[in-house]
C-alpha cells in the first residue's frame, strides 16, 4: 500500500560504522533506493526486487519497541523513499520514547521535519563515478542543508566511501563547496570500501584501512588538508566481525 512503510529487514546488532560504533541497535532496513552504486553491500534491497513486509508507522514502533535497545537505526535501501507521512511519524514516537535515532541516508534528499527529531543523520554522498548508468548522485543544495542543520541541531555527520585516491579528490570537491563543513565542524568521516568479495578475506580488509591510513595520515603534507576538519578514518567493523552475512 503506497502509504505503508516497506521493511525489507528488522534486527538487532551492534553500530559497525560512522561515530556510534559498538552502540547496540535495532535496525529497520527499508526496502528500495533513488541510486544505484556498483559497490552497494545491501544489493538485495536497493539494486533489485525483494521480498519486504509493509507496515504502518504505529506497527513498526511496537515491533522496534520490543527488542529493547536504546539505538535504532533507519537504514536501506534510502529511507528517504519510503512515505514521509509514515516515517516522520515513526521517528516522532521513537523520539517520545527517548531512542537514540540514527537515519542513514545517501544525501540527495533533504526532509525539514526530520531535522530536530533526529539523533544522528548519518549522511554519506555518493560519487557519479560510483553509479550504474550514470545516475545524478549529488545534489550540493541538499548537502548543504544537511550542513547548516548540523549548525543548529549539531547532529549530521558525513560519511565519504573511499575506494582511492579519486574519492578522495571528490570529498574534498565536496568539502571545499561547502564551506560550513569546516566552520561548523561537521563530522567528516572517511570509510574505505569494503565491497561483497573483500569483505570475506580479513587480511584484505585490514590492507585497505591500512593503505588509506598510511596514505592520509602518515604523510605530512596530506594531513595538512584535515587539519581544519572534524575528520576520521573509521571502517565498518561489522563486516570485520561477520563479512557479508546478513542481519548483523
Amino acid at each position: 500500500m503506497k502509504n505503508k512503510l516497506k521493511v525489507a529487514e528488522l534486527f538487532v546488532s551492534i553500530q559497525g560504522e560512522g561515530l556510534d560504533i559498538g552502540l547496540p541497535c535495532t535496525f529497520v532496513r527499508f526496502n528500495g533506493c533513488n541510486l544505484r552504486c556498483v559497490w552497494c553491500d545491501t544489493p538485495y534491497t536497493s539494486l533489485k526486487p525483494s521480498p519486504f513486509e509493509e507496515y504502518s508507522a504505529d506497527i513498526l514502533l511496537t515491533k522496534v519497541l520490543s527488542q529493547h535497545t536504546q539505538g535504532v537505526c533507519i537504514t536501506g535501501g534510502e529511507p528517504l523513499t519510503q512515505s514521509k507521512t509514515e516515517l516522520v511519524k515513526l521517528t516522532s514516537a521513537l523520539k517520545k520514547e527517548d531512542k537514540f535515532i540514527d537515519i542513514q541516508t545517501n544525501g540527495v534528499l533533504y526532509w525539514p521535519e526530520l531535522a530536530s527529531l533526529v539523533s544522528r543523520f548519518s549522511v554519506s554522498p555518493k560519487f557519479p563515478s560510483s553509479q550504474i548508468n550514470n545516475l545524478p548522485s549529488l545534489k550540493l543544495e541538499s548537502l548543504k542543508k544537511y550542513v547548516n542543520q548540523h549548525h543548529d541541531y549539531q547532529n549530521v555527520l558525513l560519511k565519504f566511501i573511499i575506494e582511492g585516491k579519486n574519492s578522495i579528490k571528490d570529498a574534498f570537491s565536496i568539502i571545499n563547496a561547502i564551506p560550513g563543513i569546516t566552520d561548523y565542524q561537521v563530522p567528516v568521516i572517511f570509510q574505505p570500501q569494503i565491497d561483497l568479495i573483500a569483505c570475506l578475506n580479513i587480511e584484505k580488509q585490514k590492507l585497505l584501512i591500512k593503505q588509506l591510513v598510511e596514505s592520509e595520515i602518515f604523510t605530512a603534507t596530506n594531513r595538512q588538508k584535515y587539519q581544519h576538519l572534524n575528520f576520521r578514518i573509521i571502517p565498518q567493523i561489522h563486516k570485520i566481525l561477520w563479512g557479508d552475512k546478513k542481519k548483523v
